[in-house]
């Protein structure tokens, strides 16, 4: 493990990042003003990605590159973030020995309340490379997903295998939009760019017809390995599990794998999201 964090203690906390949250989705579903005050929000949501870019950040100048390297993290949101709020990025040391390093995480805002929370981890070592996920067929075997409507999501069936190259110039471009520019996203694919496109290229097809603005509700991130710009890879993914909330959403659960050319998974995700949203009482 890198010699800037071998010393860290349980208790000890990562410098934060603190930021203007940026809303770099508007006009698009629950991120559009108009219609987030309809589901009984303040105005248009930052994005969930946009979130855990903060954070992912906040790690990556903590513990350098072996975060995007390796590092996990588990992060769910628990409270709205609009634009221009002031956003903390947090984490602070759970666990370290040998093996690896376990962090508590959390976004706060201004107030001191939490607006996600989660856990990380970066293990001392480069792990081997996971084995393909058994969703990862090819175009034939992948059929047209129907929309997503209130108890019907289609369950164990694979999304069609998509081709994704993300260059340096869309990379930084990403860090830039969100205020999180640096230099080593022109060589290793900022994660929350990758975690864009596992949403709009393969979830977005399938989206509900008629139906509500989804919102995510949470991220589990892997990195198996360093996805670097200007190379080709391919995202695969299915629907695993679907749930109603008490106050009656419709959620879904979707995980998906990035596999380079040589068929080695280097990314892994599992998204939670509202895909069928019950308006809010103020």
């Amino acid at each position: 493990m890198g010699q800037g964090h071998r010393g860290l203690a349980p208790g000890s906390p990562l410098p934060p990042l603190t930021v203007r949250a940026v809303n770099n989705a508007v006009g698009v579903g629950i991120h559009d003003d108009a219609t987030a005050v309809r589901y009984g929000f303040r105005g248009g949501l930052v994005p969930g990605i946009t979130l855990f870019t903060y954070l992912g950040h906040a790690l990556l100048l903590a513990l350098g590159e072996e975060w995007l390297q390796r590092g996990q993290m588990d992060v769910r949101f628990r409270r709205p973030v609009y634009h221009g709020d002031r956003v903390a990025a947090r984490a602070e040391v759970a666990a370290h020995d040998e093996e690896k390093l376990e962090l508590a995480v959390w976004v706060e805002g201004d107030d001191g309340l939490r607006r996600a929370e989660g856990s990380a981890c970066l293990p001392a070592h480069a792990p081997e490379s996971p084995p393909p996920p058994p969703y990862v067929v090819g175009a034939e075997e992948a059929p047209p997903l129907p929309p997503l409507r209130p108890g019907e999501v289609p369950l164990g069936i694979p999304f069609r295998p998509l081709p994704v190259l993300l260059t340096a110039e869309e990379s930084l471009a990403y860090a830039r939009e969100v205020g999180v520019e640096h230099p080593v996203y022109g060589r290793l694919v900022n994660p929350g760019l990758l975690l864009r496109q596992t949403v709009r290229r393969q979830r977005a097809p399938e989206g509900p017809a008629g139906g509500t603005p989804a919102v995510h509700m949470g991220y589990r991130v892997h990195h198996c390995g360093a996805v670097e710009t200007g190379r080709p890879y391919t995202f695969y993914g299915q629907y695993v599990d679907a749930f109603a909330s008490s106050k009656g959403d419709e959620f879904a659960v979707s995980e998906h794998a990035l596999l380079d050319a040589d068929g080695r998974v280097l990314f892994q995700v599992r998204l939670t999201s509202i895909y069928h949203l019950q308006p809010r009482t103020a």
